[in-house]
Protein backbone atom coordinates (compact mmCIF):
# COMPACT_ATOMS: atom_id res chain seq x y z
CA UNK A 1 0.00 0.00 0.00
CA UNK A 2 1.03 3.59 -0.55
CA UNK A 3 0.14 6.90 1.02
CA UNK A 4 1.19 10.07 0.28
CA UNK A 5 1.37 10.98 3.81
CA UNK A 6 1.12 15.43 3.56
CA UNK A 7 -0.10 16.88 0.70
CA UNK A 8 -2.18 20.05 0.27
CA UNK A 9 -5.70 21.07 -1.39
CA UNK A 10 -6.93 23.70 -1.27
CA UNK A 11 -9.97 26.51 -2.89
CA UNK A 12 -9.02 30.06 -3.62
CA UNK A 13 -9.16 32.72 -1.84
CA UNK A 14 -8.75 35.96 -3.86
CA UNK A 15 -10.62 38.12 -1.72
CA UNK A 16 -8.68 37.16 1.41
CA UNK A 17 -7.72 40.25 3.08
CA UNK A 18 -3.75 38.77 3.60
CA UNK A 19 -2.88 37.17 0.54
CA UNK A 20 1.24 37.54 1.23
CA UNK A 21 0.48 35.51 4.34
CA UNK A 22 0.11 32.63 2.58
CA UNK A 23 2.55 30.55 0.87
CA UNK A 24 0.16 29.02 -1.25
CA UNK A 25 -2.04 31.01 -4.45
CA UNK A 26 -4.93 32.90 -3.09
CA UNK A 27 -6.37 32.76 -6.76
CA UNK A 28 -5.78 29.32 -7.86
CA UNK A 29 -7.25 26.42 -7.00
CA UNK A 30 -5.86 23.03 -6.00
CA UNK A 31 -8.87 20.69 -6.05
CA UNK A 32 -9.17 17.39 -4.62
CA UNK A 33 -10.47 16.07 -8.12
CA UNK A 34 -6.83 16.91 -9.40
CA UNK A 35 -5.14 14.81 -6.24
CA UNK A 36 -7.38 12.17 -7.23
CA UNK A 37 -6.31 12.14 -10.68
CA UNK A 38 -2.87 12.01 -9.51
CA UNK A 39 -3.31 9.30 -6.91
CA UNK A 40 -4.63 7.14 -9.46
CA UNK A 41 -1.64 7.65 -12.00
CA UNK A 42 1.05 6.85 -9.54
CA UNK A 43 -0.86 3.91 -7.52
CA UNK A 44 -1.25 6.39 -4.51
CA UNK A 45 -3.80 4.25 -1.80
CA UNK A 46 -4.34 6.33 0.75
CA UNK A 47 -3.45 10.20 1.13
CA UNK A 48 -3.57 12.74 4.53
CA UNK A 49 -4.86 16.11 3.40
CA UNK A 50 -3.00 18.53 5.42
CA UNK A 51 -4.38 22.54 5.99
CA UNK A 52 -1.73 24.23 4.37
CA UNK A 53 -0.76 27.90 5.46
CA UNK A 54 -4.17 29.87 5.16
CA UNK A 55 -4.21 32.56 7.97
CA UNK A 56 -7.38 31.47 10.32
CA UNK A 57 -8.69 28.03 11.25
CA UNK A 58 -10.99 27.23 7.54
CA UNK A 59 -10.47 23.60 7.71
CA UNK A 60 -13.12 22.96 5.90
CA UNK A 61 -12.32 21.86 2.28
CA UNK A 62 -9.73 19.66 3.72
CA UNK A 63 -12.39 17.70 6.26
CA UNK A 64 -15.04 17.83 3.70
CA UNK A 65 -12.68 16.18 1.10
CA UNK A 66 -11.79 13.62 3.51
CA UNK A 67 -15.07 12.91 4.85
CA UNK A 68 -16.38 12.71 0.60
CA UNK A 69 -13.78 9.44 0.51
CA UNK A 70 -12.78 8.25 4.28
CA UNK A 71 -11.68 4.98 3.11
CA UNK A 72 -8.97 6.84 1.30
CA UNK A 73 -8.31 10.41 2.46
CA UNK A 74 -7.81 11.40 6.26
CA UNK A 75 -7.43 15.31 7.48
CA UNK A 76 -5.19 17.21 9.19
CA UNK A 77 -6.50 20.49 10.36
CA UNK A 78 -5.04 23.45 11.84
CA UNK A 79 -6.08 25.52 15.16
CA UNK A 80 -4.39 28.61 17.10
CA UNK A 81 -2.53 27.63 19.72
CA UNK A 82 -2.86 31.15 20.66
CA UNK A 83 -6.62 31.61 20.81
CA UNK A 84 -8.87 31.09 23.84
CA UNK A 85 -10.78 28.18 23.04
CA UNK A 86 -8.55 26.08 21.31
CA UNK A 87 -8.98 22.74 23.09
CA UNK A 88 -12.60 22.95 22.08
CA UNK A 89 -12.20 23.85 18.48
CA UNK A 90 -10.14 20.66 18.12
CA UNK A 91 -12.62 19.03 19.87
CA UNK A 92 -15.28 19.86 17.13
CA UNK A 93 -12.72 19.91 13.71
CA UNK A 94 -12.12 15.99 15.05
CA UNK A 95 -15.09 15.02 16.59
CA UNK A 96 -17.56 17.07 14.27
CA UNK A 97 -15.65 17.63 11.13
CA UNK A 98 -13.83 14.17 11.17
CA UNK A 99 -10.27 15.38 11.20
CA UNK A 100 -7.62 12.41 12.21
CA UNK A 101 -4.39 15.05 12.68
CA UNK A 102 -3.71 19.08 14.17
CA UNK A 103 -1.39 20.72 12.45
CA UNK A 104 0.73 23.15 14.79
CA UNK A 105 2.97 25.65 12.76
CA UNK A 106 5.64 27.06 14.85
CA UNK A 107 7.87 28.14 11.92
CA UNK A 108 4.76 31.07 10.86
CA UNK A 109 6.52 33.86 12.76
CA UNK A 110 3.27 35.05 14.17
CA UNK A 111 2.92 31.34 16.20
CA UNK A 112 6.43 30.95 17.12
CA UNK A 113 6.58 32.64 20.29
CA UNK A 114 3.80 30.36 22.28
CA UNK A 115 4.96 27.56 20.80
CA UNK A 116 5.64 24.73 23.56
CA UNK A 117 4.53 27.59 26.40
CA UNK A 118 2.40 26.39 29.46
CA UNK A 119 -0.63 27.97 28.48
CA UNK A 120 -0.82 26.22 25.15
CA UNK A 121 -0.72 22.78 26.96
CA UNK A 122 -4.79 21.97 27.08
CA UNK A 123 -4.25 22.01 23.38
CA UNK A 124 -1.79 19.06 23.67
CA UNK A 125 -3.69 17.51 26.23
CA UNK A 126 -6.75 17.40 24.14
CA UNK A 127 -5.18 16.05 21.15
CA UNK A 128 -3.76 13.22 23.33
CA UNK A 129 -7.55 12.85 24.60
CA UNK A 130 -8.85 12.74 21.08
CA UNK A 131 -6.17 10.55 19.93
CA UNK A 132 -5.26 13.30 17.78
CA UNK A 133 -2.13 13.25 15.23
CA UNK A 134 0.39 16.47 15.96
CA UNK A 135 1.79 17.50 12.99
CA UNK A 136 4.53 20.38 13.41
CA UNK A 137 5.48 22.18 11.47
CA UNK A 138 9.27 23.50 12.77
CA UNK A 139 12.48 24.52 12.21
CA UNK A 140 16.12 23.72 14.04
CA UNK A 141 15.14 26.43 16.29
CA UNK A 142 12.41 24.28 17.77
CA UNK A 143 13.61 21.31 18.13
CA UNK A 144 14.36 21.44 21.97
CA UNK A 145 10.43 22.97 22.47
CA UNK A 146 9.72 19.42 20.69
CA UNK A 147 11.68 17.34 23.08
CA UNK A 148 9.62 18.67 25.73
CA UNK A 149 6.40 18.62 24.87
Amino acid sequence: MLVDAHLHVWRARPDHPRQAATIVSPASDVPLELLCHYMAEYGIDRAVLVQPLFPGEDNGYVADSAAADPDHLAAVCVVDPRAAGAADRLEYWVRERGCRGLRLRPRVPEEAACFGRPDTWPLWERARELGTVVNVLAGPAHLSAVAGL
